[in-house]
């Protein structure tokens, strides 16, 4: 046709156009994949961030589940409150030690002054109920037949009613360096008419006094020549003094067993224990 020019197909600058295969899909294009190398420092860094992220979430997580229960506030001080009690108790504690050493103390003085008081004085049982003047000139003749006894001053007489409804005689004497030897000699001479003389204690001292006269008994079943004598409710064994302090047998502030093991070489411990717990066999006498 006349008047229209002809143009040539221009090629593409970036090549053939490829054809179409009649699919919408795009051909594949090969992709290269990059590979991501982290030091040890990075790791360590990502790590740290997500453990904090997950320990935020948790502690948000806790805090909304149980603020309703108690606060932080509140746990604070149930802590604070729980070591005050703690504190508390140890203070108890040691102020329980130092009042039971105190009330030892104590005790142990109210005994010695006990003691003062009674040691010029004797007890002395079935002796019938009498007038004062009666009473003492008969006491004083009592004690003057005793062998071994000197001249007696016989300061002042009582009588009292026992629990068990016995009639019991205190005698104070103006010297009492004479009650060794009435006690010694008086057992022997008036047990058989029914009169007991003793000294006059306390009923602790005189439970304490019977618990050493048993074990006394049994050292001289063992050793007979063996150094030991009753000071009011103390034994003496070779110099060595024991005592009894409620129920336990000591020597000052040592376990009395163990001393009296060391003084004599005889180990007392199961009799004591027998003492103590009132079954120690002693063989009646025939």
């Amino acid at each position: 046709m006349s008047g229209v020019t002809s143009q040539k197909p221009v090629d593409s600058p970036c090549g053939k156009r490829p054809r179409s295969s009649g699919s919408d899909t795009s051909p594949e294009q090969p992709t290269a994949r990059r590979k991501i190398m982290l030091t040890k420092e990075e790791e360590q860094r990502i790590c740290n961030t997500i453990t904090a992220s997950i320990h935020a979430m948790m502690e948000k997580m806790m805090e909304q589940r149980f603020s309703k229960v108690a606060e932080k506030s509140d746990i604070s001080n149930l802590a604070s409150a729980i070591q005050k009690i703690q504190t508390s108790e140890v203070e108890i504690k040691a102020e329980m030690v130092q009042l039971k050493k105190d009330n030892l103390s104590l005790k142990r003085q109210l005994d010695a002054l006990d003691r003062r008081t009674r040691q010029d004085r004797l007890a002395i049982r079935g002796l019938p109920i009498k007038g004062p003047v009666e009473l003492k000139g008969e006491v004083k003749q009592l004690l003057l037949a005793i062998q071994g006894v000197p001249a007696i001053e016989v300061r002042k007489v009582f009588q009292i009613t026992a629990r068990t409804g016995a009639i019991i005689t205190i005698v104070q004497l103006g010297d009492e360096s004479v009650i060794p030897a009435i006690l010694q000699n008086a057992s022997t001479k008036w047990k058989s008419a029914g009169v007991s003389i003793t000294r006059d204690m306390s009923a602790e001292a005189r439970l304490n006094t019977n618990r050493m006269l048993r074990l006394r008994w049994e050292l001289r079943q063992q050793v007979p020549d063996l150094d030991v004598k009753l000071s009011y409710d103390r034994l003496i064994v070779k110099g060595e003094p024991f005592e009894w302090r409620g129920d336990l047998f000591l020597s000052g502030n040592e376990n009395g067993a163990a001393v009296l093991k060391n003084v004599t070489g005889l180990d007392m411990s199961a009799t004591i224990r027998g003492i103590v717990d009132h079954s120690v066999n002693r063989p009646k006498k025939r």
